[in-house]
């Protein structure tokens, strides 16, 4: 691969990168707001871990099959079959593909209402212990549920528009989710006597719009054909085929999240909304940039998995782990510093108290432990998957899972919700180290000193920035930051410390610095404009 053409690449990547991450952060920053929403009128108590529990069945139903196996599943063979058919036989696979999932998922659906109570029973069983929480749960669940299948094929649209290289619309769509579930709280929640019915409205009203959002773009692209099944397509049975053990692979991660919710719900009432809040803002981390670089680089890896000179994949695969360091490892040092001001700046109000700061900003701190592990499973795992490689990371999840249960059982009792925080994050580094050694070993040395010398020169950075913050907070009361003038306070501080970063990143011969800079800086040519949006 030439320098130039690696370095087009690379830009390609930061550039659709770039289209996506400020999407990505206004549908987490309106996903802070809906999460707002729900702490102002449900707090953190009984309501509100019936609600998010239920809420929750169905979105790792999403992870698993929508956003996770699906996706996964369809881009590669997506990129294979528009380089091998014409473009009519491709959108006849598209369609075939999408009428299919579709009656899996309407079957799914439909199983996972009747067996509502199972599920919740399986997620919360000491909800049985407070009069109604259960059955509330299960109400909630059941009228959720639909949203698997409304969400899902949001997902497919998703991955359709991303292996055509149009990320703008798929990033977006998430907002509309968020959009509509702050109307179900602040407008219909507030005229019904069960007020999480409102926000349940909303989630279906989200879904819908997802949809919906999505829909001209794929006609304008023309690229989805007559919906229809397609068990006989060669293409669509190796979609499933790909699939199913990928279903263990990002199911085995999602048990982790039932696992989780187990073990907070057993520390008592509020605890399963406290550990969701601090979960939401490492979610609100990662979708910044790291699930950005993730996204785009998956069809650029699907089509280059087709060639026989695995060069080009090993070059970008790295570049990406390096961008996702330099983004994560400065945010683990300023979410564990600043955890206190951050959480109470972004929810205490309405029913949510000071006493819930403290729960919910330790088990931030704990999770922000592994942040450039989780990033990093979400850029290894795609570059399985581009490879059809769907067995190895089955291997890494399932010792992923037993890690995190084994040091659950050892930590929760004794560190309360920051030690399931903690087993997440710890999990998650063996996941990710178990990922890039079998990966080395099917395809050979993976740039491992690049990476490693980018790494070294960034942890130094992050170290100067966290002094800085250090001794900042000496003198600076960080734990009185409330309210507006709070929030400004802490967008300065973080403003601040984040250009302290860059500049030491810089100083220290970081090439990252230099790199994104090159990629702002290059006009874009005509294809990659098209590409990106």
């Amino acid at each position: 691969m030439s320098s130039e053409s690696s370095q087009e690449t690379r830009g390609r990547i930061v550039r659709s990168a770039s289209v996506i991450t400020p999407l990505t952060l206004l549908s987490r920053i309106t996903g802070y707001v809906r999460d707002k929403a729900i702490a102002l009128l449900l707090g953190a108590g009984t309501r509100s871990d019936a609600f998010l529990v239920a809420f929750r069945i169905p979105n790792m139903l999403r992870e698993i099959i929508g956003e996770g196996a699906m996706s996964s599943a369809f881009i590669p063979v997506y990129a294979e079959v528009t380089e091998t058919r014409s473009e009519e036989e491709a959108r006849v696979f598209v369609g075939r593909a999408i009428g299919t999932f579709s009656l899996i998922l309407a079957a799914l659906t439909v199983g996972g209402i009747l067996c509502s109570p199972i599920l919740v029973d399986l997620l919360a069983h000491d909800y049985r212990r407070i009069p109604g929480k259960f059955e509330l749960t299960v109400v909630l669940n059941r009228w959720i549920f639909p949203y698997v299948m409304l969400v899902s094929v949001s997902a497919f649209c998703q991955a359709v528009l991303n292996a055509r290289h149009r990320f703008a619309v798929a990033a977006a769509a998430p907002i509309f989710l968020n959009v509509a579930m702050i109307l179900g709280a602040a407008v219909i929640a507030p005229r019904l006597a069960e007020p999480t019915y409102g926000l349940a409205a909303g989630v279906l009203l989200g879904g819908v719009l997802q949809i919906a959002v999505q829909a001209p773009s794929l006609l304008r692209l023309r690229a989805v054909g007559r919906p229809a099944l397609g068990w006989k397509d060669p293409a669509v049975r190796t979609v499933l085929l790909l699939m199913t053990p990928r279903l263990f692979a990002y199911g085995i991660n999602t048990i982790n999240g039932v696992i989780s919710t187990r073990f907070a719900s057993g520390l008592g009432n509020a605890s399963v909304s406290h550990f969701y809040y601090a979960n939401r803002l490492k979610e609100l981390v990662l979708g910044g940039f790291a699930v950005s670089v993730a996204t785009a680089i998956l069809p650029l890896l699907a089509r280059q998995a087709l060639s026989a000179d695995r060069d080009p994949f090993k070059s970008n695969l790295a570049f990406a782990l390096r961008l996702i360091a330099f983004v994560t490892v400065p945010a683990t040092v300023g979410l564990i510093l600043l955890r206190i001001p951050i959480v109470r700046v972004l929810f205490e109000g309405g029913r949510f108290g000071p006493e819930d700061t403290a729960p919910t900003a330790n088990a931030l701190a704990a999770l922000s432990v592994g942040l450039l592990f989780f990033a990093g499973v979400r850029v290894v795992v795609p570059a399985f998957y581009a490879l059809k490689e769907t067995r190895l990371p089955v291997v890494a999840a399932l010792a992923d899972c037993g890690v995190f249960v084994l040091l659950c059982a050892l930590w929760t009792k004794p560190l309360g919700l920051a030690g399931i925080g903690l087993a997440a994050s710890v999990a998650a580094c063996v996941n990710v180290v178990i990922l890039l050694a079998l990966l080395r070993r099917r395809e050979g040395p993976l740039r491992g000193p690049e990476v490693g010398a980018s790494l070294a020169r960034i942890l130094v950075a992050a170290a100067a920035m966290g002094g800085a913050l250090a001794l900042a907070g000496g003198w600076i009361s960080f734990e009185t930051w409330r309210g507006l003038r709070g929030a400004g306070a802490l967008a300065v501080t973080i403003g601040a410390a984040a250009l302290l970063y860059w500049a030491a990143a810089a100083m220290l011969g970081s090439p990252e610095p230099a790199e994104l800079r090159a990629v702002a800086g290059r006009r874009r040519g005509p294809s990659s404009g098209r590409g990106a949006v």
